[in-house]
């Protein structure tokens, strides 16, 4: 899943006192038009155009002919949505979902999984060339895992009708704050995949529904957990009634105020949740609110494939940049002589040296700090003498960091990212800036029939 990001941070860029033209939205009922689709936006929309004018479609793939409607016109480009198929896709397909085009989450369920994953590629090159100016010379084949059932974690919205008393559970919609009410969601693994319309009815159950503003569902190899976000006081009768619900479906329930970060388990004999990876000889304990990698499969893949590029050895010290639990951490800290995890999350940092400790790793070291701020006073960065780099930003990817980056000069860095535009930008600073090379680059399907687009590119000094 794209990660949070934990750091308060300005853009690096200064923004010019110029006076913003502002775009002209209007609803348009009348101006409907037939257009040919030739290409895929980032967030899974039909592109084509009228009359030279750039439209997104939703709902439209390319190569096909179709009548839209156009909704928003804006001073660059217009918005509409689809109103018939006059000529299809080979790769369109039936949407599995039955709230697909209403809610905002699997965007791309009516395009076949390859060609979702063909697009996705194009988006990380086409990114590199048109923002950075640099392409790869080799492109990996993508990382898959299953295209369904593969969500080990979600959080759900939830809105009460006054009217009829009753709690809502569901996804955002597309474009809009409302929630779509479902029942099931075929991208979560199981038992959430199938029993979120079971957990509704116990919510609607309690005196307070209404005390629940939204909830988080936790997979792990041994136990399940369900976070509920109380925006007031339950009664006795809910909270045995929560408690009676947890022991009869051995799910873990843990409750969150709404004034405090802390989570108030339901009960006694708690354990942590954990994923092993018996191959990397790696158990990861976290929090059901922890940030951790929401397809577990394609996960494993990745760090395998990280391990590959980063070609650790016994005599290399490796920097972490943005080290979370320790997902790369603790596998790269095995065949290395130190590694050095960063985080701005100090209850990410807790967690991370505690996997490190159950796992008997004792040459990781890890530290929080904000890596959007100066580094130069940081205690790990004393007489450092790191010659390999793994970093895994946010979204708002790595830009204040380059600096350092090209300060170190470390012989290697591998690059997760999250969003091909900041991994783009990014690359541009190492490439004309700092002598570096890009030598591979390729995509992991982390998030299936949605637009997001994970990706790793190898760097090397010249």
């Amino acid at each position: 899943m794209p990660k949070p990001n934990p750091y308060k941070q300005k853009s690096p860029y200064k923004k010019k006192n110029v006076k913003q033209q502002p775009n002209v939205k209007s609803q348009i009922s009348t101006i409907d038009a037939e257009l040919s689709i030739d290409n895929l936006s980032h967030d899974g929309r039909g592109i084509g155009r009228i009359d030279g004018k750039t439209v997104f479609v939703s709902g439209a793939l390319p190569g096909e002919i179709v009548k839209a409607r156009v909704t928003q016109q804006k001073r660059r480009f217009d918005e509409g949505h689809l109103l018939e198929v006059i000529q299809t896709s080979p790769h369109r397909v039936q949407a599995k979902c039955e709230y697909h085009g209403q809610c905002g989450g699997c965007v791309l369920q009516h395009l076949e999984v390859s060609e979702q994953v063909h697009y996705k590629q194009q988006h990380l090159l086409n990114s590199l060339e048109r923002i950075a100016g640099v392409s790869a010379p080799e492109l990996l084949p993508a990382i898959l895992g299953p295209s369904w059932n593969y969500r080990r974690k979600a959080r759900l919205s939830t809105s009460y009708d006054k009217r009829n008393k009753t709690l809502e559970i569901g996804f955002r919609q597309k474009e809009s704050a409302s929630i779509v009410p479902i029942k099931h969601c075929d991208i979560l693994a199981e038992p959430f995949s199938t029993n979120i319309d079971d957990i509704g009815k116990l919510l609607n159950s309690l005196e307070k529904p209404q005390a629940i503003s939204h909830l988080e569902l936790a997979q792990a190899d041994n136990v399940n957990a369900l976070v509920l976000r109380q925006v007031k006081e339950l009664s006795e009768a809910d909270y045995e009634k929560l408690q009676t619900y947890s022991e009869s479906k051995q799910l873990q329930i843990y409750l969150l105020g709404d004034e405090k970060d802390e989570l108030e388990p339901l009960g006694d004999n708690y354990q942590p949740l954990n994923t092993r990876y018996a191959e990397l000889d790696i158990t990861y304990e976290f929090s059901p609110t922890n940030f951790v990698q929401v397809n577990a499969s394609v996960n494993k893949k990745t760090i395998e494939q990280v391990l590959k590029f980063l070609d650790p050895q016994p005599d290399d010290v490796v920097l972490d940049l943005f080290c979370g639990i320790g997902n790369f951490s603790l596998p790269i800290s095995r065949q290395v002589k130190n590694l050095v995890g960063i985080e701005g999350s100090t209850q990410l940092i807790q967690q991370a040296r505690h996997n490190a400790e159950i796992n008997h790793c004792n040459n990781v070291s890890f530290f929080t700090a904000d890596l959007c701020q100066d580094l130069r006073h940081e205690s790990w960065l004393r007489n450092a003498a790191f010659n390999k780099v793994l970093l895994d930003p946010p979204r708002s990817g790595a830009i204040e960091i380059m600096p350092l980056l090209g300060k170190l000069a470390c012989k290697k860095i591998v690059y997760v990212s999250c969003d091909p535009a900041t991994l783009a930008r990014d690359a541009a600073e190492l490439c004309n800036k700092y002598k570096y090379k890009i030598r591979q680059a390729g995509v992991m399907d982390m998030f299936p029939h949605t637009g997001h687009v994970e990706s790793m590119v190898v760097f090397e000094r010249k």
